[in-house]
């Protein structure tokens, strides 16, 4: 529909909506006419003109309702216009019979009286018909012409000069109702024209939000793709490092690990953001006690922590709490990760507090501190402060940002406290949740010794790339495992059915394989053929599906590519431990 057939309806629209009140008002006015002239005229002409005109108001009311219950959909604009003004002439003419019928002209009264009532129907009939001038035009000629005619007629110079003001009036009124019509007319397509900027620009913003999370989705979803070299790469160069004989050899590996870490760190915060903002995580919630909890992350960064000489102390109470322990240790490992990149040689506190029915987790340090002009844009994508050489060993300046969609995400509160000189104090206020269950393991059980030895576990492998099969043939052999390779399931199983092989110790299975098959299938089989619950994890670089909740319920561990090995080698020692 075009914008002139759009203005069109509009207009007939509100010729049709002000008709609501027009015609109760029509009504009101008729009672005065019939109160004023109940002593002066025939009480039978009074009130057959009166029915006369009820049965006109009345079969208009039923117009109204009528063009009401289709106005909805399509309609006919310019048949119901003039439905409406046949209806407004009916009206006029019976109106304007009343100088004819009533008007005694040797009464001055009755006279200045119908005058006033004429000229005041002039006036405001004027707003609720300008829509549709025709409308208008016919009602105002017929209500002047038997007045003035009347006048005219009567003889009297004084009446005549009325008939003339009357005319006047009656132009000066036209006159205006045709500005009020363009006035209205425009304001009408104006607001049609916004509304049509405003359907636009609403269908663009959509297009522009699918087109974002489209290409969130893909970059989540060829991370896959990226993570499988650079997965092999680092099993490789770990176990390339076992065999190099002199310093400078050594020096030239730690350079390559070095900047094999930093391309996994920038992947994954990469992939991180996607992921959330394509809406591929999904809130998964759990109780779990808070100490263990940061304890268990802690141990992730023993090492780094070391070398960048910042020491980490808890204050951690025994309470437990209820929320998505994933994705609460991510938003947790980037606070840590913060202080140990950008602010070496310091001292990070973590501590809780409880207040009522929260826990408030504060990560406080001792470095340089947020400026107040800092302190909002540091949550913003790509933004570093105090690394103008661009050093990507100190990451992408995504970290921030993850903890701020993460918390969103999460409906948890974040704080930020800062004073320049002085350190930083980020805090997140998570759900203290009161009926603990007591199945948790204490500390002790959760702590890995330093002595990661894994030798003479019997590790299953199954990756349906030759690459990775290779690196994890290596670095397993590296330490000394037994080791059984197989790119499918049906490889596997027909292998296990040719030998006598004991129970495996661990299986680390790839998720996605040839036709369709997923690793939690082959874990499965693995563990009818058994007939135990035999360990195992799957490691996949597909993060767009939310493995977490449903391996949770498989009794599997997930880890995603690119692997560090000093991961895996924590996962193989605790199998050995228990």
């Amino acid at each position: 529909m075009d914008i002139e057939q759009q203005l069109q309806n509009e207009q007939i629209k509100g010729l049709y909506q002000q008709s609501k009140t027009s015609l109760p008002g029509m009504l009101f006015l008729v009672g005065i006419i019939v109160y004023y002239f109940s002593s002066k005229v025939e009480q039978e002409l009074l009130i057959s003109w009166l029915i006369t005109l009820v049965v006109i108001i009345v079969g208009r009311v039923v117009l109204t309702m009528r063009f009401n219950t289709i106005a909805k959909s399509d309609f006919n604009a310019r048949k119901w216009a003039w439905f409406f003004t046949i209806g407004v002439a009916l009206s006029a003419l019976i109106l304007s019979s009343t100088p004819v019928l009533f008007m005694d002209v040797s009464d001055p009264s009755s006279v200045i009286f119908l005058t006033l009532f004429m000229m005041g129907l002039y006036g405001a009939s004027m707003s609720s018909l300008s829509l549709f001038l025709p409308a208008y035009y016919i009602l105002a000629v017929i209500l002047a012409t038997p007045l003035i005619y009347v006048l005219i007629q009567s003889g009297e110079e004084n009446f005549s000069l009325i008939a003339g003001y009357v005319a006047l009036f009656l132009i000066t009124n036209i006159s205006f109702t045709m500005n009020m019509n363009v006035i209205q007319t425009r304001s009408i397509r104006q607001q049609i024209e916004n509304r049509k900027l405003l359907e636009k620009l609403t269908d663009q913003t959509l297009i522009a939000e699918q087109a974002n999370i489209d290409k969130s989705r893909f970059l989540a979803a060829t991370s896959h793709d990226l993570r499988q070299p650079l997965h092999s790469l680092g099993l490789f160069l770990h176990v390339l490092k076992d065999k190099l004989s002199t310093a400078e050899q050594k020096q030239l590996m730690m350079q390559t690990e070095k900047s094999q870490q930093v391309l996994s760190q920038q992947l994954n915060s990469i992939i991180d953001i996607t992921r959330i903002d394509a809406g591929e995580l999904h809130v998964n919630k759990q109780p779990f006690q808070l100490k263990n909890f940061i304890d268990d992350v802690l141990d992730e960064f023993s090492l780094s922590s070391e070398k960048a000489n910042c020491k980490v102390r808890t204050q951690i109470t025994n309470d437990w709490t209820n929320t998505d322990k994933i994705l609460l240790a991510r938003i947790v490992r980037n606070f840590i990760s913060n202080v140990i990149q950008h602010c070496p040689d310091s001292t990070l506190v973590i501590e809780s507090r409880r207040h009522e029915n929260k826990i408030e987790l504060l990560f406080t340090d001792d470095g340089p501190g947020l400026a107040d002009t800092d302190q909002e844009i540091i949550f913003s994508e790509f933004y570093q402060l105090n690394n103008p050489e661009r050093d990507r060993n100190k990451g992408m300046g995504l970290g921030l940002s993850i903890v701020k969609r993460l918390t969103k995400l999460l409906n948890i509160k974040l704080m930020l406290q800062s004073e320049q000189g002085k350190g930083s104090t980020f805090s997140i206020t998570l759900p203290l949740y009161i009926s603990a269950p007591q199945t948790e393991s204490t500390d002790s059980q959760h702590k890995v010794e330093n002595n990661l030895d894994v030798a003479g576990l019997f590790v299953v492998v199954v990756d349906d790339e030759k690459e990775n099969l290779d690196a994890m043939h290596a670095l397993l052999t590296l330490w000394e495992c037994e080791v059984l390779m197989a790119g499918s399931e049906d490889e596997l199983m027909k292998e296990f059915r040719s030998a006598d092989y004991p129970v495996p110790d661990m299986m680390l299975i790839d998720y996605r394989l040839r036709e369709e098959r997923t690793g939690v299938e082959v874990i499965a089989a693995v563990r009818r053929h058994f007939g135990k619950a035999i360990p195992a994890a799957i490691i996949t670089g597909d993060t767009t599906i939310n493995l977490e909740s449903k391996l949770t319920l498989e009794d599997c561990t997930i880890l995603y590519k690119p692997l560090a090995t000093e991961d895996l080698q924590k996962l193989l020692n605790r199998k050995r431990e228990h």
